[in-house]
């Protein structure tokens, strides 16, 4: 009787492993051919093509492209002196002073910059992106938004940010991202616009304004576009 029933355990066990080595080959090749799938749709897209991936069609004019590389002389890309990451901006400190910051919360993002002069603030500026797009678009977009308002003033003005990428992202000569490229020609048009990095969350007014404003942007602020990162692809 334990004969038969150390058989008929060996025969339950074999046919166990047995289910369970096609289930693993079954869903190895479900993977491969995902992964497969996957790179044809990302060719597709990098050669300028719409393309279908599990049910979803993706507009390939619906994500960031790469710029062409700037055309501007290095020895006229005069930003590194007027941007800084040590926590103070350099040279001239302007009676006006720009707080920036980017926001994603609750899968939201946000965008925003507040204005502060005589320590009031005069002005506020919040923008709505997509769910889909990064934290660090969302800072870009808040600087470059700055930097447009700021040109517009005669006197100097200084921009604070709590993002050192972004901030290095506008001092480098090489970026192929078309937003920061825009940035880059209006503060190169305008030498009274400087920019300095702020440490987060250590009671700077302007700072955590600006942090509040951006999460409300997130939910509330005005809906822009802007493209898709492709590392949502």
């Amino acid at each position: 009787m334990r004969a038969v029933q150390k058989r008929a355990n060996n025969t339950t066990g074999s046919e166990q492993t047995r289910y369970q080595l096609l289930f693993s080959r079954k869903q190895a090749l479900y993977m491969k051919l995902s992964l497969r799938a996957k790179r044809t749709s990302r060719k597709n897209f990098r050669l300028g093509r719409n393309c279908d991936y599990e049910g979803n069609h993706f507009d390939h004019e619906s994500y960031e492209q790469p710029s062409s590389p700037s055309t501007i002389h290095p020895a006229l890309f005069i930003l590194k002196g007027r941007i800084s990451q040590g926590g103070q901006v350099p040279s001239k400190r302007g009676p006006i002073q720009v707080y920036t910051d980017g926001s994603k919360i609750n899968d939201q993002t946000g965008s925003a910059f507040c204005t502060i002069a005589n320590e009031a603030v005069t002005k506020t500026w919040k923008a709505k992106i997509s769910p889909a797009n990064t934290v660090f678009q969302a800072e870009i977009l808040a600087l470059k938004a700055a930097i447009e308002w700021v040109n517009t003033a005669n006197e100097e003005v200084n921009i604070w940010s709590d993002s050192e990428s972004s901030l290095q992202a506008l001092k480098s000569l090489y970026v192929k991202s078309k937003i920061i490229q825009e940035a880059q020609m209006t503060l190169l048009g305008n030498d009274r616009i400087r920019l300095g990095w702020v440490k987060a969350h250590i009671g700077i007014k302007g700072n955590e304004i600006a942090d509040t404003l951006a999460k409300e942007a997130a939910t509330n602020g005005i809906p822009t576009s802007l493209l898709f990162p492709k590392s949502y692809l």
